[in-house]
């Protein structure tokens, strides 16, 4: 259950990359190269293949989440109104979940087990589970929240495929996080 779990995250985060690579919004490499990397981590992690240990993919991912925050930052010059605010969502989005995602490889690739737990439960894992789930929950709802935004952005285009992308994509990260946390909590 929990391997399947693991790689099951695997396919709404792969629907997360393909949506930000296809979205022409998000075409420089600050908006679709973390999501590669993040992407490239869990596969190895889920896998078992270890090319890169946990520690070094969960330091990319949390140098990675800077790269939306900046260009947030730097947006504001650029945009105005409700498509500046949005932007900055996204971005938010984009940053948190790799945050998440570092954190959840973190612990996953970390084996933290504690030889006095009778019900052979790892003791010591129970606040990160805690965490772990705060922060998960407080994802999706910031994921429902923008989607709801996302969608009433554009009424008339929400069939369009370029109108779906940015609610997809944030809906398919969020999907891959609560499938992780769910996997780790359960382990």
């Amino acid at each position: 259950m929990i391997e399947l779990l693991h790689l099951g995250s695997i396919v709404p985060a792969t629907v997360g990359v393909c949506c930000t690579v296809g979205d022409r919004r998000s075409r420089s490499a600050v908006a679709w190269a973390p999501a590669i990397v993040m992407l490239a981590a869990m596969v190895d992690s889920m896998t078992g293949s270890g090319v890169i240990s946990p520690v070094m993919w969960a330091l990319a991912l949390m140098g990675l989440a800077v790269w939306p925050a900046v260009v947030v930052r730097l947006g504001r010059r650029y945009h105005s109104g409700a498509t500046r605010s949005l932007s900055a969502a996204m971005g938010i989005h984009r940053s948190i979940s790799l945050l998440i995602m570092a954190a959840l490889l973190l612990v996953s690739g970390s084996k933290v087990s504690s030889p006095s737990s009778a019900t052979g439960h790892h003791t010591a894992a129970v606040p990160m589970a805690v965490a772990l789930w705060i922060a998960t929950i407080a994802l999706v709802v910031f994921t429902l929240w923008l989607v709801a935004a996302l969608s009433r952005r554009q009424p008339g285009r929400a069939t369009t495929l370029a109108a779906l992308l940015a609610p997809l994509e944030s809906a398919s990260m969020a999907v891959a996080a609560v499938m992780m946390t769910l996997a780790f909590t359960t382990s």
